[in-house]
């Protein structure tokens, strides 16, 4: 085994986990990503991980960092485009054995799609401030630091691969080191400030309201069972903490689940 200079001091090995904690938060976002905007039904299966490999026919983008790269299989992009544009699967099939080339849609299908799955991951709030992707037609890298291999579920089953040079593992690395720096701290702070940690560990529910009707008491008191009584739903609905609305959300339904999503600040009266 080759001892590679660039890597010493580095926990390298912490990257898969540092990963995997964040699995329920990128499945949440991958899942909303592809309903919302490719009208496809996907979820995030598993996560994989492998260190120093190389990658061919990538699509390579530009950050301030450096280098980060994304791929998938034809199948994926061609599941993309049925689901966007209804078009049947036999449109979209590509026949066994057959070599046909890539067309400009599914290329710039695969430069869209790598943009914006590439930016969901490395924007997440805890690795640091937002990168900004840009696309490159000269630059060729010869070994990546680490390929990430999303492998997805749903109506179909695929795969997509985010590979990431050294400046960006390291970003995940030292988004990870604060994380560990601030836990030490609070440790530290916990006997100096213990009404703040009590705070800080307080349950809070939230409640969202659906609708509401006004009645005189009147109609109130000659209501049966078994009446109907009309009612009219929002765009979008309050978040209540106990009496107090925080925000306003909408409600998003995912393989049967309701979710609360795009929450803004109350509109002031």
């Amino acid at each position: 085994m080759t001892l590679d200079i660039n890597k010493l001091g580095r926990p390298y090995n912490k990257v898969p986990k540092i990963i995997s904690d964040y699995f329920d938060i990128l499945d949440s976002k991958i899942s909303l990503f592809f309903l919302k905007k490719y009208r496809v039904n996907l979820s995030l299966k598993n996560i994989n991980t492998e260190m120093d490999c190389s990658h061919k026919n990538a699509k390579v983008f530009s950050t301030e960092l450096g280098n980060v790269a994304f791929d998938t299989e034809r199948s994926f992009l061609l599941s993309m485009l049925n689901g966007y544009y209804g078009l049947s699967k036999d449109n979209t099939a590509v026949e066994s054995g057959v070599q046909t080339s890539i067309t400009k849609t599914e290329e710039r299908l695969k430069n869209k799609l790598g943009i914006e799955l590439t930016q969901l991951f490395l924007n997440i709030d805890d690795f640091g401030e937002p990168l900004v992707l840009k696309n490159t037609h000269s630059t060729f890298v010869k070994k990546w630091s680490y390929r990430i291999i999303f492998s997805l579920a749903g109506d179909e089953q695929h795969v997509f691969y985010l590979l990431l040079d050294a400046n960006h593992v390291d970003r995940l690395l030292r988004s990870h080191q604060s994380d560990d720096e601030e836990e030490k701290k609070a440790g530290n702070n916990k006997a100096a400030l213990p009404l703040e940690e009590l705070f800080n560990k307080l349950p809070v529910t939230l409640n969202c309201r659906l609708t509401s009707v006004n009645l005189t008491l009147a109609e109130l008191k000659v209501l049966k069972e078994g009446e109907i009584i009309t009612v009219s739903m929002p765009e979008r609905f309050p978040v209540f903490i106990g009496r107090e609305q925080m925000f306003n959300a909408t409600i998003t339904e995912i393989r049967g689940k309701l979710f609360l999503s795009e929450f803004n600040e109350k509109t002031m009266r």
